[in-house]
């Protein structure tokens, strides 16, 4: 009499490709099994990250237009996406104060800026407008749980000062440390 051996080639092929997989589950023959299960751990690792994304409508900040005695303002939002559970602070910086292309510069203090609160429990340091300076300031603290906000940043040019015509451009820096 013949015996089939065809079950349990089945069985050390699934062993086999099970260790090429780095799998361990007991496979027996079919035959024999009515049911069967095995668990196997599950984790996940979520690294640390914060970002910072500055949203402004043209992609600069554009206070405009100016004119003598008239304001003008723009702002750019500020969101924070954070999952350290850290406090942190918002830090801004006069980079570059606003030049002419032939060089002329205007008075940082000319212009004010401000902050907002968070949406999500953060707090202004800034939250009425005050004279742009060089050097950095802080603008914001998170809630004590570090979550992520967003706020905005407000700059504007009162108008009561004359400025020369023409195209001024400058830069500014957001940054933020963990407290």
């Amino acid at each position: 009499m013949a015996v089939d051996r065809r079950p349990e080639f089945r069985v050390l092929f699934l062993w086999a490709a099970g260790l090429l997989l780095g799998l361990s589950v007991p496979v027996t023959p079919a035959a024999a099994q009515s049911s069967a299960t095995d668990t196997i751990g599950f984790e996940i690792e979520v690294e640390p990250a914060f970002f910072l994304d500055l949203v402004s409508e043209g992609g600069n900040i554009l206070v405009s237009p100016m004119v003598p005695d008239r304001p003008a303002s723009d702002a750019m939002r500020v969101v924070v996406r954070t999952n350290r559970g850290q406090p942190y602070r918002i830090l801004h910086t006069l980079e570059e104060p606003l030049r002419g292309p032939d060089g002329r510069r205007i008075d940082p203090g000319a212009f004010l800026f401000s902050a907002s609160d968070g949406l999500h429990g953060g707090r202004s340091r800034v939250p009425h407008p005050v004279p742009l300076k060089s050097g950095r300031s802080v603008v914001f603290l998170s809630n004590r749980r570090g979550d992520a906000d967003e706020f905005l940043l407000t700059y504007t040019a009162p108008g009561r000062s004359v400025i020369a015509s023409g195209r001024y451009r400058g830069r500014v820096e957001v940054e933020w440390e963990l407290q």
